[in-house]
């Protein structure tokens, strides 16, 4: 059991956002670890990810992008009602850096120079936005984990445990994310199609 003196400031902050790096890394790792076979298959995934998001509508652009954002800080939201699942909440931006590891070195290699281009302008902005915000839900999540572990313990009173301001910050966080995934839609609406024509996909 983490000892929440330990972890209430800068040091579980700095921890997750390592593993978040630590993810990324690992996704492009596995990326390139791929075979002829993996490349083709990744570049149809790119090739489809510009059709579809230049395809889609507004709506169906912002849904898609605070739905995946919204889905790991929903399970930190759940998981820190537990107490044994701090190492799952840890672990939650290390997936999330994986996730983005992948897209961003699969647009490099496939693209080169273009693809980090399109990568620096149209994903890395909301990436790094909604990675500060899945680390933040995780963040406090571990945080009322440790507050549940020491409740089982006998440490603190049920009194102490704020689950009303608990659930106040996860609204923030879900707010912001929608705004963030609006900003993107915007975007994505007026400039995925300029930015399709300039891959050539």
């Amino acid at each position: 059991m983490l000892r929440i003196e330990n972890f209430s400031g800068k040091t579980l902050t700095y921890l997750l956002m390592t593993g978040f790096c630590a993810g990324e890394l690992a996704g492009a790792a596995a990326y390139c670890s791929c075979g002829s076979e993996g490349f083709e298959t990744l570049e149809k995934i790119a090739e489809l990810f510009f059709r579809n998001r230049l395809g889609c509508t507004f709506i169906q652009t912002v849904v898609n992008s605070f739905s995946g954002a919204f889905l790991l800080m929903l399970l930190c939201l759940l998981l820190g009602f537990g107490a044994v699942f701090q190492p799952v909440e840890a672990a939650v931006p290390f997936f999330h850096g994986m996730g983005i590891g992948v897209v961003l070195t699969e647009m490099n290699v496939i693209y080169g120079f273009k693809g980090m281009l399109v990568s620096a302008l149209m994903i890395l902005p909301y990436a790094a936005a909604s990675a500060v915000m899945v680390i933040a839900a995780a963040r406090e999540a571990v945080l009322m984990s440790c507050c549940v572990g020491k409740r089982i313990f006998g440490r603190i009173t049920n009194e102490e445990i704020d689950v009303r301001l608990y659930l106040t910050k996860f609204l923030a966080l879900f707010g912001m994310t929608a705004a963030l995934s609006v900003a993107d839609g915007i975007l994505t609406y007026f400039f995925a199609g300029l930015w399709t024509r300039f891959l050539g996909v």
